[in-house]
């Protein structure tokens, strides 16, 4: 999730993807596995409405965030959804921004991005087993 190699992984796995339907509509899928993308859990940075992180000085992640005004949503919304598998977009997390790990005092850093246990990774386990459990 991170800015500066972000939109190069995601054109990479596009490019992936675009390759294997290629192949599988030439008939040559060789038998590669189902893919399905797993959304970028929101981050609650308290600096504007979609929580993306940029520097401030303040101490608390944001309760809520609005997932439409995220620019990694809005992204993997113009280039996933629709077009492959994608889990995780509907968990309702935008409201628990207060289940991050949040202020470290040792390190002096606010850390709005990753995500106390047990919480919210083990959602996306959950759905990642449904999916799983699914598709045979």
């Amino acid at each position: 999730i991170h800015n500066e190699m972000r939109w190069q992984n995601v054109r990479n796995i596009v490019t992936l993807l675009e390759c294997m339907e290629s192949a599988r509509a030439q008939g040559e899928d060789p038998g590669w596995p189902r893919v399905v993308v797993v959304s970028t859990l929101h981050q609650h940075f308290p600096n504007h409405e979609g929580g993306t992180f940029t520097p401030t000085g303040d101490q608390s992640c944001q309760s809520e965030i609005d997932p439409e005004a995220d620019s990694y949503y809005q992204e993997e919304a113009e280039v996933f959804v629709g077009r492959y598998p994608v889990i995780g977009r509907d968990l309702g997390i935008e409201r628990m921004g207060q289940f991050h790990i949040g202020w470290d005092e040792r390190n002096r850093k606010l850390d709005c991005s990753h995500w106390t246990l047990p919480g919210v990774p083990d959602l996306i386990a959950k759905e990642i087993v449904n999916d799983l459990v699914a598709s045979g």
